[in-house]
């Protein structure tokens, strides 16, 4: 009698999580809000802005990449 009643009460949580999520999506949730991003005709006036961000998103992956090759080598058999 005992796993009934949990049964029940696990399908009206799942009702009430999914009533919930309806009607919590609209189409607010799509507008997109910019916020205090840079667009680029107020940040590309010279190329060392260009380089300022193309560096920006390459730095990163100097720390991953020494690991990476690192994983593959291993992966590969070719280190030892």
């Amino acid at each position: 009698m005992k796993k009934r009643s949990n049964i029940k009460i696990y399908q009206l949580l799942a009702v009430i999580v999914v009533v919930f999520t309806s009607f919590s999506c609209s189409d607010k949730f799509f507008d997109e809000k910019s916020g205090d991003r840079i667009t680029p005709d107020q940040h590309y006036k010279s190329q060392i802005d260009a380089l300022v961000s193309m560096e920006g998103a390459v730095v990163p992956l100097r720390t991953v990449i020494p690991k990476l090759i690192m994983i593959d080598g291993l992966r590969s058999d070719q280190m030892m």
